[in-house]
């Protein structure tokens, strides 16, 4: 695994699983790329998703920085989440794809679907998908090792 596409969908799951990302970052010793992606047509204005997304975009980077990683950061717009993340993944030759399990924030507006499910089914690469609630015990690096082998 050389580059590794975490994808997020707001600061509070950003928050659930960055510690997580950054484990198996550098469990990897790889490249990393956050992405954000904003839905096109909302209830919410553009200002404010663009806002809420750079601010979770943020919190990868300052945790990045403090485990001493370099992070590429995208955000962008999407009709279909899993399509877009897909497409994203493809675009930058990611070898690994790293979704939370919890759900989007309801004033995101994006259609509800499997977004899961359709992105482990159309990706290229492999896909690791984080629990909703991660108990730190349980992502030592020893056993992220075993998890991800």
């Amino acid at each position: 695994m050389k580059h590794i596409l975490a994808c997020t969908a707001g600061s509070e799951p950003a928050l659930a699983v960055v510690r997580c990302v950054i484990k198996v970052v550098k469990t990897f010793d790889a490249k990393m790329t956050v992405l954000h992606l904003l839905p096109r047509f909302s209830l919410v204005s553009s200002e404010e998703l663009e806002r809420e997304g750079k601010k979770a975009l943020k919190i990868f980077v300052d945790a990045a920085e403090k485990a001493g990683l370099k992070v590429d950061t995208l955000l962008e717009s999407a009709e279909d989440v899993a399509q877009g993340i897909v497409e994203v993944a493809s675009r930058i030759k990611a070898d690994l794809i790293v979704v939370g399990a919890g759900e989007r924030p309801s004033w995101y507006s994006f259609p509800k679907k499997d977004v899961i499910g359709a992105v482990m089914y159309t990706a290229d690469c492999p896909v690791l998908v984080l629990p909703r609630v991660l108990k730190r015990s349980v992502f030592g690096a020893a056993q992220m090792t075993i998890i991800l082998s």
